[in-house]
Order: structure tokens, then C-alpha cells, then sequence
């Protein structure tokens, strides 16, 4: 149980750094004036934290809260249209991907930036016309940029940052990304010998305990 709250509080840090991190975003100027929707990214970097570090399903809870919150913090309810679906789409494949040791970190973001811009793209080609689609070269490379720079970026600070300067404790080690896993080291203190009414637990092995008088 604690462990369940302590991930669940840990996702809401990870949700806080990235509408953070989105808010800050939105102030910087595109990086190609013609094509405004093409950003860095850099919320990447923290839900892939949380994807890895937390856990999978906490951080889909962290991408769709951070779509949410981010369209209703930017007063544009149409954002969630194009955000959420290219995100849950992005994340799926390059997470699967990335947990199955088919990509590095680098690779699955790098990924996940293409699919992303791709899935965004579709959909405004199937709102606005399929004139849009001109822009697919230029938003899948941008993606693949933008995601590699991201995932290097996220690689670094996962294997050279301490996490306790986030979370204020030592619960969670530096992720092995090379590996591809996350190395979680819980130091437990467990009795070496309990008693019970009716008998006495010593190495492993349940011994009687004759009735005290």
C-alpha cells in the first residue's frame, strides 16, 4: 500500500515538471517560423522519466492528465483533439518498443517525436483537407530531431542525476539505460526469527514451541 501511494505521489511530481515544463514552452518561438506546430518537445523528457523510473501505467496516467490540464491551462479545448491521440499513439509504440529492448531511450524517443508529428498531421489532413499531408516530410523530421535531442537529454539526466534531488528519498536508483531497465534497489530488514501462539520461525523453518506454564 505504501509503495502504491508513494508511486502515485511520485507521478503527480512528474505531471507537475511537465505542465511546468509545457507552460515554459509555449513562450519560446517556434523553431521553423513555417511551421509553427513543430516544438522540442521538451515534456518529453520528463513523462519518459516517468514511463521509466514510476512505471507504465503511471505514466499514461501522467500523458493524458498532462493533455488535459495542458488545453484547459492554454484556454484551448480543440488542443486535446490533436495532443491526446498523437501522444497515446507516440508513447504506446515507443515504449513497448523501448521495454522490449528493440530501441534505446535515444531511439524510442527519437520515434515517438515521428509518430507524434505524423499522427497530427493525419488528423488535421482529415479535418482540414488532405492539402495538409504537404507538411508530413518536414513534421516527421522534425519529430525525428526533436525526439533525439529529447531522448539524449533524458538519458543523461536518468543516468547522472540522483533522483532523491526530486523525490527527496533514495527509493529510486539511477536507470541502467543501456540495458534498457531500471534498477530499483529496496533495502528491506527482515526478522530473523518470529514468533507466533504456536510455534517459532528460526532460518526458514517452523519448529513447536512447547506451551510456557
Amino acid at each position: 500500500m505504501k509503495a502504491e501511494v508513494s508511486k502515485i505521489a511520485k507521478t503527480g511530481i512528474f505531471l507537475a515538471l511537465a505542465l511546468i515544463v509545457a507552460l515554459l514552452e509555449s513562450l519560446i518561438p517556434p523553431l521553423v517560423p513555417v511551421l509553427p506546430y513543430a516544438k522540442l518537445g521538451l515534456t518529453n523528457i520528463v513523462l519518459f522519466a516517468c514511463f521509466i523510473t514510476v512505471g507504465v501505467w503511471y505514466g499514461y496516467a501522467a500523458l493524458v492528465l498532462k493533455c488535459l490540464f495542458a488545453a484547459i491551462f492554454a484556454g484551448n479545448a480543440g488542443m486535446i483533439l490533436y495532443s491526446l491521440p498523437s501522444a497515446l499513439a507516440a508513447y504506446t509504440v515507443a515504449v513497448l518498443l523501448f521495454n522490449t529492448g528493440k530501441l534505446s531511450l535515444t531511439g524510442a524517443s527519437a520515434l515517438s517525436g515521428i509518430i507524434f508529428n505524423a499522427v497530427q498531421v493525419g488528423i488535421a489532413a482529415a479535418l482540414a483537407g488532405a492539402a495538409v499531408f504537404v507538411y508530413l516530410p518536414y513534421m516527421t523530421l522534425a519529430g525525428a530531431i526533436a525526439g533525439f535531442v529529447t531522448g539524449m537529454i533524458c538519458r543523461f539526466i536518468i543516468k547522472h542525476v540522483p533522483l532523491k534531488l526530486i523525490f527527496g528519498n533514495n527509493e529510486l536508483k539511477n536507470a541502467d539505460i543501456e540495458a534498457g531497465k531500471t534498477e530499483v534497489d529496496e533495502v528491506k530488514n527482515v526478522a530473523k526469527e518470529v514468533e507466533t501462539e504456536d510455534g517459532e520461525i528460526k532460518n526458514g523453518e517452523l519448529k513447536e514451541v512447547e506451551p510456557k506454564e
